[in-house]
């Protein structure tokens, strides 16, 4: 149960610093931050468990005492950091479906024609808040009139299209 504890304590405080770095200030490079608040979470969390055990109890619960026990808090506390990054990507930035889903369910239980909906869902609504988004990422740059991959762009890309192969997913869109 102690370790149960800790590992739910340990991403909770770090999900709190990351709600009070946010309303503080949202960061440009958001998703490196989140990245480092919970590493350092981690880090600092383990060391002050470790140090302290012997005067940790709470509510009767134990700090963890053997290295397996803080290794269990370390795979617990990771899985549900990668589980929040990756939820956090999706709402990080809008998706082009949810974009769409969201424009229509804005024009109410009138509907939306098609020719509004094609006024509001264009390149600026879509395509350009991504293009922004890989260039302050920096997977990919902006030069004399062309978009180009970064070599961190071109890795990501590579991943992408080899998972889609081996899925055997044929590239839609053009």
């Amino acid at each position: 149960m102690n370790v149960l504890i800790f590992s739910l304590l340990l991403p909770a405080i770090a999900f709190t610093i990351h709600l009070i770095v946010w309303k503080a200030h949202l960061p440009t490079h958001q998703k490196s931050i989140l990245i480092c608040i919970f590493s350092v979470t981690l880090a600092a969390g383990l060391i002050i468990l470790f140090i302290f055990r012997q005067y940790i109890n709470l509510l009767g619960i134990r700090a963890p005492q053997g290295l397996y026990e803080y290794l269990q808090i370390c795979i617990f506390f990771v899985s549900i950091s990668l589980a929040y990054m990756v939820t956090y990507s999706a709402l990080e930035a809008d998706s082009p479906s949810l974009v769409m889903i969201m424009t229509i369910a804005n024009s109410g239980s009138e509907g939306l024609s098609q020719k509004n909906f094609e006024e509001k869902i264009n390149n600026d609504t879509l395509i350009i808040p991504r293009l922004k988004d890989a260039v302050s990422e920096k997977l990919a740059y902006f030069n004399e009139d062309k978009y180009s991959l970064t070599p961190k762009g071109r890795v990501i890309a590579r991943i992408f299209l080899i998972y889609r192969k081996i899925i055997k997913r044929e590239r839609k869109g053009g």
